[in-house]
């Protein structure tokens, strides 16, 4: 893979920030490979559900979990009141 080298402006809270999350020995190229690994890590997982019937099933559980944990806590509220 080529190099290109190119000069990017930024903020001197970016740079603050980005020299904070700098590692000994790392290139800024490197820490910005790592931060932007991090983003893409997070996406890869999105639309893996599209047309299956596991999207119904976390839907389900995203409505009803809730429900289902507040009946839980009250009763085991109701349990210890009576104690």
């Amino acid at each position: 893979m080529g190099t290109v080298t190119e000069r990017i402006l930024i903020s001197d809270l970016l740079g603050q920030e980005l020299h904070q999350r700098h590692r000994e020995r790392e290139s800024y190229n490197d820490l910005l490979n790592r931060l932007l690994a991090v983003d893409r890590e997070l996406l890869a997982g999105f639309g893996a559900f599209c047309d299956t019937d596991r999207v119904e099933t976390l839907r389900i559980a995203r409505t009803e979990g809730p429900k289902q944990s507040t009946t839980r806590v009250t009763t085991m509220a109701d349990t210890w009141a009576d104690e």
